[in-house]
């Protein structure tokens, strides 16, 4: 009788030990599929938007920007390119270059809520082919820039300026822009085609803008300048030695790799899933040591013969005798 008194006692036992964890363990559940949720919709969601990569990419305005004696005595040239509102993304973008262009001064994307933004060399390619360079992107935004520096569009003779860029249309461009600065102290400047306007920049320079509006891809567009300059000197520097101001960088923008806040913003929500954790773990754990002590009083045994007796029971179910009062 004792040791059939003794596996009822652990049979109970057992029981409530396992309703305590199949609780704890279930309470936990909500929290961790929300963060399963959370983690894994950016591998749902990005291949439903790249699913259209056979649809023709277009340019909804395309800007570049021909800088000649700027901050070096080659031509900075920068493309600004914003691709039409319905573009798949992601998608990889490729852009004919000149022959002997070997490296990229910048490439970056655009963040709405930051700016520029550098990209990995190694995330981009820059091949021969044919008779020019291609350039290689993958763009995860609307917006991309890249620049590079010419030694060639620029042709001195002594204190004459002659500039020829030859521009094909890598996309169908529903509005290009060819942006040309003029160097500081140039003289008989001209320009063909003529610009549609010209503005005066923060830099006190003359920039000429020539506007063309729906270029097929593969359709050819020439811009070619002329003036006079007495000095070698670049712009940048003229300026500086002209307001004697310290000298600035160029104004390109684009920052170089990821900026510090999305690190922090990483490590903060990382500590807050972590924190979460936590307590969902303590307060289960404290919940269900609740629910024990109350769910589980304490079991009554009959003084006689031993039987576990029922809740409220005045007599013992086996022998029957009377329950002592507690």
């Amino acid at each position: 009788m004792s040791d059939l008194i003794r596996c009822g006692r652990s049979a109970i036992k057992e029981s409530a030990t396992k309703e305590t964890e199949f609780s704890q363990k279930t309470r936990f559940l909500p929290f961790l599929l929300l963060t399963l949720v959370v983690l894994l919709a950016p591998a749902f969601l990005l291949p439903a938007r790249a699913a259209a990569q056979g649809e023709p990419v277009q340019i909804d305005i395309l800007t570049v920007a021909i800088w000649p004696e700027y901050d070096q005595p080659e031509t900075l040239v920068v493309y600004r390119v914003q691709l039409d509102a319905e573009a798949p993304l992601p998608a990889e973008l490729s852009f004919r270059l000149p022959p002997y262009i070997q490296e990229m001064h910048a490439v970056a994307y655009e963040d709405s809520n930051i700016g520029l933004v550098s990209i990995d060399p190694a995330s981009y390619k820059l091949r021969q082919e044919g008779d020019g360079v291609l350039l290689t992107v993958p763009v995860t935004t609307p917006r991309l820039q890249f620049e590079y520096y010419d030694p060639n569009i620029l042709v001195k003779d002594g204190d004459a300026r002659q500039l020829t860029f030859d521009f094909i249309a890598p996309y169908a461009i529903a509005k290009a822009s060819f942006e040309v600065q003029e160097p500081f102290e140039a003289q008989e400047f001209t320009l063909t085609p003529p610009p549609k306007s010209t503005i005066t920049g923060g830099d006190r320079l003359q920039y000429h803008i020539i506007t063309v509006d729906d270029l097929a891809a593969g359709d050819p567009f020439t811009v070619s300048a002329s003036y006079r300059r007495a000095t070698d000197a670049t712009s940048l520097d003229a300026l500086v030695a002209a307001s004697g101001a310290s000298q600035a960088s160029p104004p390109s923008g684009a920052t170089s790799g990821t900026p510090t806040w999305i690190y922090l913003l990483v490590g903060v929500v990382g500590l807050l899933l972590l924190a979460g954790v936590g307590y969902w773990w303590w307060k289960g754990r404290d919940d269900a040591g609740k629910t024990q002590k109350r769910a589980a009083p304490p079991v009554r045994y009959c003084y006689k013969c031993g039987a576990p007796l029922r809740e409220g029971a005045r007599f013992c179910q086996s022998c029957g005798a009377k329950v002592k009062k507690r």
